[in-house]
């Protein structure tokens, strides 16, 4: 079935999707270019400031009109890329197989997940816990999607030089935490957007804005302990990306308390925080302690790569749906 895919062209435009510091590039591009024979980037992101809403829409359109592509994969929700573009999709393209990713069912499977999976042809879903509530609702079109891209994450040989390090979004509960490790004299190391600078107390612990994929990598290996702070801007815990990334490159993690993770990475794979002291008690045994960091960090790796391989899971999502003998469903 792989050969089969290198015969057919799909259409890359998830949100951010040419930006190289972007998770959707990394973590996308390259294995689906091992995989197809073209590739067609359209980031809505991106065109929609280049051209402005509506000639975006109109290009991506044009593109599907005279392309044909055999798949889409895109993120709808946008007020572009929304029911009314994938409907234009069919009748533009009536062969062309619309797959949609869901990132962030904790927040949004009952309010949009559960809706727009009724238009799309076939849904990955990221937190694949969620898959109960598909199945529940009728949808048998959604596939787990959990993988990481080995290609880029990997255990470099080099030497570690910042004791704890975070790369991310500023969020208020995150800037707390950073400063009090900070006021504690805990050598933390934060790159992120420039709001970091508004917000922290100590400043000294900012090193820089975004940094590409090999960037990251390169510090979560120079990281002695690379830190997960995995609730979202609700104060939520999100199950994302980067404790596998981490686990990836072989560093030693401390993730906020999430039991959800263990569906994933096992308690002896990965340590957790209850709260402030908690991590602050964990920190300073760690940096003590280097043969046990790294024997938990060896076991999320192995755990990894056999489990979560991000091209793998990608052939086997095209495999599967390439094996259905494929029919629309006709919407009301």
């Amino acid at each position: 079935m792989a050969n089969n895919l290198k015969n057919k062209t799909i259409v890359f435009s998830l949100w951010n999707c040419e930006n190289k510091t972007g998770w959707t590039n990394y973590q996308f591009y390259e294995p689906l270019k091992k995989l197809f024979g073209e590739v067609i980037s359209f980031d809505p992101r991106t065109r929609r400031f280049q051209y402005g809403p509506d000639l975006m829409k109109k290009r991506f359109l044009e593109i599907i009109r005279t392309k044909k592509p055999d798949y889409v994969f895109m993120q709808v929700g946008s007020d572009e890329f929304n029911l009314d573009i994938i409907e234009e999709i069919n009748k533009s393209s009536p062969k062309t197989l619309t797959i949609g990713l869901f990132t962030d069912d904790d927040s949004d499977f009952d309010i949009f997940t559960r809706y727009y999976a009724l238009f799309l042809d076939y849904c990955m879903a990221s937190q694949p816990r969620y898959l109960s509530k598909y199945k529940k609702d009728g949808l048998k079109n959604a596939f787990p999607m959990m993988g990481t891209n080995l290609g880029l994450f990997n255990n470099i040989k080099i030497e570690k030089k910042y004791d704890v390090s975070f790369v991310g979004q500023y969020y208020p509960p995150r800037a707390e935490i950073i400063d009090f490790l900070a006021k504690n004299r805990i050598k933390v190391s934060v790159w992120g957007n420039s709001k970091w600078l508004d917000y922290l107390e100590h400043k000294e612990v900012y090193i820089s804005g975004p940094i590409n994929v090999n960037e990251y990598v390169k510090v979560m290996n120079q990281s002695k302990i690379t830190l997960g702070l995995v609730k979202n801007q609700y104060g939520s815990i999100h199950v994302s990306h980067r404790p596998f990334e981490a686990a990836a490159c072989k560093s030693f993690q401390i993730l906020d308390y999430a039991p959800e993770y263990w569906d994933y990475l096992k308690k002896d794979e990965v340590v957790m925080f209850k709260d402030k002291n908690d991590l602050l008690k964990k920190i300073r045994y760690y940096l003590k302690n280097e043969k046990e960091r790294d024997k938990i960090a060896e076991k999320a790796r192995k755990r990894v790569l056999n489990s979560y391989d991000i091209n793998k899971e990608l052939l086997n999502f095209f495999n599967n749906i390439e094996k259905i003998n494929f029919i629309r469903k006709k919407l009301p």
